[in-house]
């Protein structure tokens, strides 16, 4: 699927309009504000904070087993990189559980607007 696509599938199941999100996403990643990772059905939207810090949105039509493969390779790829710490401001408890599961020391946030955060 295309990332359109992606994100119209999962404002369907969240119950949010798509082409809002699908407008924010174009001007954040047309200016370079934000980066976009795909895996399988699943996007990822990588957002720079100060702290050398990113924030995330997750995006996903994949089913949970996919989903956790696709999750597994932005794991890899986050670490990877120079970041120190995660943060997301979504309370989905079966994601934050995945999360655990595939090895993410998931925490409250130590940042306001953020509910949860993993040092990277």
């Amino acid at each position: 699927m295309k990332p359109s696509e992606i994100i119209q599938a999962d404002a369907q199941r969240g119950q949010y309009d798509a082409d809002i999100v699908l407008r924010k996403i174009d001007k954040l990643t047309s200016g370079g504000g934000a980066i976009i990772l795909h895996e399988n059905n699943t996007i990822l939207l990588l957002l720079p904070i100060p702290g050398n810090s990113l924030e995330l949105h997750l995006y996903t039509a994949d089913s949970p087993l996919t989903l956790a493969q696709s999750l597994k390779k932005f794991i890899s790829k986050i670490r990877a990189s120079d970041v120190s710490a995660v943060y997301g401001s979504g309370d989905v408890p079966q994601l934050l559980d995945l999360l655990r599961r595939l090895g993410v020391d998931v925490e409250q946030a130590d940042r306001p607007n953020y509910k949860w955060m993993a040092r990277v």
